[in-house]
């Protein structure tokens, strides 16, 4: 489970690169802060903290039970979906 700083998080920054709808920018505000009250120097700094963020590679073993998981759900919903 997530906790409500990641998610604030999260939600921060999908607010400073593409807005909110509606149901995110209620959880925006479930966790405290109004859409409303993010400025445009606000949303610019959080947008210029996620340029220098730095992305890694998923490790491979993690990437393996990904794609396994996927093949199971995947053959799962076709199997759904002839029923």
């Amino acid at each position: 489970m997530r906790n409500d700083l990641s998610r604030l998080e999260e939600l921060l920054a999908d607010a400073a690169l593409e807005g909110l709808g509606a149901n995110e920018a209620a959880e925006l505000h479930s966790l405290g802060v109004s859409e409303d009250a993010l400025g445009e120097e606000e949303l610019a700094a959080a947008a210029a903290a996620l340029a220098w963020l730095k992305i890694e590679a998923m490790p491979p073993p993690v990437a393996a039970r990904l794609e396994e998981h996927g093949e199971k759900w995947a053959a799962a919903r076709r199997v759904q979906s002839t029923n």
